[in-house]
């Protein structure tokens, strides 16, 4: 029996029948067998609770995001170039959410990665598409809707080894969250069967993120929606990150932050056991208010740190630019140096594209800016040679002392 399957009462959903076909071998003969047991079909949202208390007692954690959240929207929306930010902060975001699933890559390989620079192994890739991802999601006209989940979860699996998961549709078999040594009956946790359960599952979700809830702050939904299409975990293979991508997209769209500044990835990786243990907690137990209060914890905690690495960033953009800037220099040149910081990987050829430029001029300007410690060259992929602002990509990937702290946020103690 399923481990989450030792428990007798859910709040939160019920438990159906269900069945595994899984992979065993005999010697060197193998099998495939069928394996029967329950799978977790989760209530629509919003969950039956008292909102009034719930909120109530959330108060403290809910100001607290908000406010961050605020300070943060507007100050960046007084930038010239929000894009000075929005670059070095989905990268980082990509790496860190795809780092929960143990796809690891180092900033640099990324920034080649999302430069089209192809790798011997599929993990930067993957972290490159995740980016992709979310930018076709903030790009499209569509409303939050399983429309676009597919299309995003498409992107993310695109060219790499997840490519063979149905990207783009809902999973056709029985999945289970656990070892796949340990098979289906020591899994963890076991989500709705896939089929006409799985797509209403899916069509209540999407109902319920595009509805007004009144008496439901958007934070608050958003971390409803978060658990909810974790726990059906509709496709083979993508969930988690398209899951928090989500997230995110979320803000953009309820007009919370007007462009994806902050990332909860950072957040839930630092505590990743605790964040893994929430979600399986509002299954087993209804604990709800334990799982919103952390992750309003979370939208609070990357809004304040956002803040901080926008200050390395622009302080880093803002030495760069004295460094241009000269009697004989060229605006250009600072067209191209604030271009790096959406994307600090770049060519010759990128540079004469994005400057408008003969390729003769654009070689000046790059070697003008390797010259200003500014780009290194790195080594050369194909017939072209790379050029790398390592100091951009730094900047964002400054590791903080502690988790920054509001010192406005109430000090009245949560209610239990």
């Amino acid at each position: 029996m399923p481990v989450f399957q030792r428990i007798t009462t859910f709040t939160s959903g019920k438990l159906v029948p269900t069945v595994v076909h899984e992979e065993r071998f005999k010697g060197s003969v193998r099998e495939v067998a069928e394996v029967r047991g329950k799978a977790f079909l989760p209530y629509a949202l919003p969950p039956k609770l008292d909102w009034d208390r719930i909120v109530g007692s959330s108060r403290r954690e809910l100001i607290a995001a908000e406010r961050a959240l605020a300070r943060l929207n507007g100050r960046a929306s007084k930038l010239p170039n929000p894009h000075l930010l929005l670059g070095p902060f989905a990268r980082r975001e990509a790496r860190l959410s795809s780092l929960i699933e143990d796809t690891v890559a180092t900033p640099k390989e990324i920034a080649l990665a999302e430069s089209g620079v192809l790798f011997g192994r599929d993990d930067p890739k993957e972290i490159a598409n995740y980016i992709f991802a979310l930018n076709h999601g903030l790009d499209s006209p569509l409303p939050l809707c399983n429309r676009l989940f597919k299309e995003m979860h498409e992107i993310l699996l695109r060219g790499v080894r997840g490519g063979r998961d149905l990207p783009g549709h809902f999973r056709r078999e029985q999945n289970y969250i656990g070892k796949k040594s340990l098979g289906f009956l020591q899994a963890r946790f076991v989500p709705p069967p896939h089929g006409e359960i799985l797509e209403r599952c899916m069509a209540d979700l999407e109902q319920f993120v595009n509805g007004p809830h009144e008496q439901i702050p958007e934070l608050v939904s958003i971390a409803l929606g978060h658990y909810q299409f974790e726990c059906i975990h509709p496709f083979r293979d993508g969930n988690g990150r398209l899951g928090r991508l989500i997230m995110t997209l979320s803000l953009c769209k309820y007009g919370l932050l007007s462009k994806p500044y902050i990332y909860v990835s950072e957040f839930f990786s630092k505590h990743e056991e605790k964040y893994k243990d929430l979600l399986l907690r509002v299954s087993t137990e209804g604990a709800w208010e334990a799982w919103i209060r952390f992750v309003l914890e979370a939208f609070a905690v990357q809004a304040r740190a956002a803040d901080i690495r926008a200050d390395a960033i622009l302080c880093l953009q803002s030495e760069y630019t004295h460094k241009l800037t000269g009697p004989h220099s060229s605006s250009l040149l600072i067209r191209l140096c604030d271009h790096l910081f959406s994307r600090p990987v770049i060519t010759i050829d990128d540079a004469e594209k994005v400057l408008g430029v003969t390729k003769t001029a654009a070689r000046r300007h790059v070697t003008t800016l390797v010259k200003k410690g500014i780009l290194d060259k790195s080594e050369e992929y194909g017939k072209a040679h790379v050029f790398v602002a390592n100091g951009i990509i730094a900047a964002a990937e400054t590791e903080l002392s502690s988790e920054p702290q509001d010192s406005r946020t109430e000090s009245t103690p949560n209610a239990s």
